[in-house]
């Protein structure tokens, strides 16, 4: 006989003039009955992996409803591709750190979601065809060093930053 673990994650954050976003997580598993055999330490311990990927989940969501697009200003002219101490500014200067540490105090683990292989090809296209450092926008803006060690909504943001820069390329 196997045990059934539900674990649900709800989070909603105000907005101005009386709004709110929200995000949900569930998740159900199956665990081995003798977990609670064994004592409670395996079963708690797989609880709080599988909260704390729901409570990662919410949160990422979160962050990515909460971020607006943040339309790119270069300083200078769009006749040449911007160098990668430019592009590296600019997007580090719309990236929003934030920490996500729990109320209650305790420290959990967190598993975190890596760049999906669609994003790393849209970020590796967007700064070949931009002529950009990408390492060094990584670093500066990230503080990564491979485009697989980006979380999805790092991910996401680089995009949505790399697509501006390239569009308000054309339209120059």
């Amino acid at each position: 006989m196997s045990l059934r673990l539900t674990v649900s994650v709800s989070q909603k954050v105000g907005q101005p003039n009386y709004g709110s976003l929200g995000a949900s997580c569930q998740v159900e598993c199956e665990l081995a009955s003798d977990m609670l055999r064994d004592g409670s330490e395996r079963f708690q311990e797989a609880a709080q992996e599988v909260y704390a990927a729901c409570a990662q989940a919410v949160a990422d969501e979160l962050a990515r409803l909460q971020t607006p697009p943040v339309p790119l200003r270069l300083t200078q002219e769009m006749d040449s591709p911007p160098s990668a101490a430019e592009a590296a500014t600019v997007v580090m200067t719309a990236v929003e750190k934030s920490s996500s540490t729990p109320r209650n105090g305790h420290l959990i683990r967190v598993r975190r979601r890596f760049a999906s292989p669609a994003q790393v090809r849209a970020i590796r296209s967007l700064s070949q065809k931009l002529l950009v450092d990408l390492n060094q926008i990584l670093w500066e803006g990230f503080q990564v060093e491979r485009v697989e060690e980006l979380t999805v909504p790092n991910a996401s943001t680089l995009i949505q930053r790399l697509q501006a820069m390239f569009d308000r390329s054309l339209s120059s």
